[in-house]
């Protein structure tokens, strides 16, 4: 199991290069994006750090913002 999910965080961090992900001590997964976002970015909901109690919980809200931010 851990293989595995060391290889679903590894393709993460290929997809999403802008964002450097993690899991804390208590479990939880993160990501935090390495860039600043603007004012504009933030009212569309763009946002700068998510969290997650599943690893593909976190990868479903990094498409959504990534969908964002297309978009804006």
């Amino acid at each position: 199991m851990m293989l595995l999910t060391n290889d679903r965080v590894t393709e993460l961090r290929t997809l999403y290069p802008a964002w450097t992900i993690f899991q804390s001590g208590a479990g939880r997964w993160w990501a935090l994006r390495t860039g600043a976002i603007s004012p504009a970015q933030r009212d569309l909901g763009i946002t700068a750090s998510l969290d997650a109690d599943t690893l593909e919980d976190l990868a479903g809200q990094l498409a959504a913002q990534e969908q964002l931010r297309e978009t804006a």
